[in-house]
């Protein structure tokens, strides 16, 4: 049985700025033992959310660079402050399902 590396922070890492994430060992060898990049984002986006955590998600996995926090804002209709909250919500509900891929 493996450990669980996923917490939120790294799930942040991982949908904002996966380049640095692969920098760590620990998750570059988790990423390759479960198909790469594109993989694992075509499993995050297949996870049931609530709609505005959907929607943030999806946002984050499909854009080319990473969008400000008052960009995400905007486009879903929600203040900044409300982006954060739901990408704190979002990270975990991410992290609990990435951790539970080891478990199937």
């Amino acid at each position: 049985m493996q450990q669980r590396i996923w917490d939120g922070r790294h799930v942040k890492v991982l949908l904002r700025q996966p380049t640095t994430l692969l920098r760590e060992e620990t998750y570059r060898a988790w990423i390759s033992e479960h198909g790469g990049l594109s993989t694992i984002y075509q499993q995050l986006e297949s996870i049931r959310l609530p709609s505005k955590l959907s929607e943030l998600r999806t946002l984050l996995l499909e854009a080319e660079n990473t969008p400000a926090c008052d960009v995400v804002a905007k486009q879903l209709n929600i203040s900044t402050k409300t982006v954060y909250r739901h990408m704190d919500r979002l990270a975990i509900e991410l992290a609990t399902a990435l951790n539970q891929l080891d478990h199937l």
